[in-house]
C-alpha cells in the first residue's frame, strides 16, 4: 500500500512540475506583452 501512495505522489509531483512549468511561461509571456503594449 505504501508503494502506491509513492507512486500516487511521484506522479502527482511530476504533474505539478509541468504545470508550474507552463504557468511560468504564461506569465512570462504576459508580462512581455504588458510592457510592449505599455510602450504603445
Amino acid at each position: 500500500m505504501v508503494q502506491r501512495a509513492e507512486v500516487d505522489q511521484s506522479a502527482e509531483v511530476r504533474r505539478l512540475k509541468t504545470e508550474w512549468r507552463r504557468v511560468t511561461e504564461e506569465r512570462d509571456i504576459l508580462k512581455k506583452a504588458a510592457a510592449y503594449f505599455a510602450k504603445g
